[in-house]
C-alpha cells in the first residue's frame, strides 16, 4: 500500500521539478496573433449552434 503512494508522490515531484517556468521572459501581448481557419471557424459555428439553439 505505500508503494504505490510513494511511487505516485515521485512522479508528482519530478513532473514538477520538470517544468520550469521562466517568469523573468516578459511576453507582448500586443504583438500576440491568433489564426482560425476557414475549416475550425465553420466547425465552431456549428457547435455554438448546437448549445445556442439556433
Amino acid at each position: 500500500m505505500l508503494k504505490p503512494f510513494l511511487i505516485g508522490l515521485l512522479l508528482i515531484i519530478a513532473s514538477l521539478a520538470d517544468c520550469k517556468i521562466d517568469r523573468d521572459k516578459k511576453v507582448d501581448q500586443k504583438k500576440s496573433q491568433f489564426a482560425v481557419g476557414d475549416d475550425s471557424d465553420l466547425f465552431f459555428r456549428k457547435v455554438r449552434q448546437i448549445y445556442l439553439g439556433r
